[in-house]
């Protein structure tokens, strides 16, 4: 899973914010990263870092007690359950 903050800080990554719902705040464009190591392919938080990312061992640290449903909230995936 992808840490944004860091990859905030990485020379290879563009950080492009969430845009959310001036109403409800629920978020309508999930957050992302285009990361030139991925061939310039964009990425969402519930996705794996690059291999050759210099901070993969700071992504699976920070991540890796993360709540499956936040990264889930935050990378946009609909939840089926009602």
């Amino acid at each position: 899973m992808i840490n944004f903050k860091i990859c905030k800080r990485c020379e290879h990554c563009n950080y492009l914010a969430p845009e959310l719902d001036e109403d409800s705040g629920e978020v309508i464009v999930a957050p992302s990263v285009v990361c030139k190591l991925k061939g310039f392919d964009m990425l969402l938080m519930n996705e794996e870092p690059p291999e050759e990312c210099p901070f993969l061992l700071d992504h699976i640290l920070s991540m890796d007690n993360a709540p499956p449903e936040l990264i889930d909230k935050l990378s946009g995936k609909v939840s089926l359950e009602r």
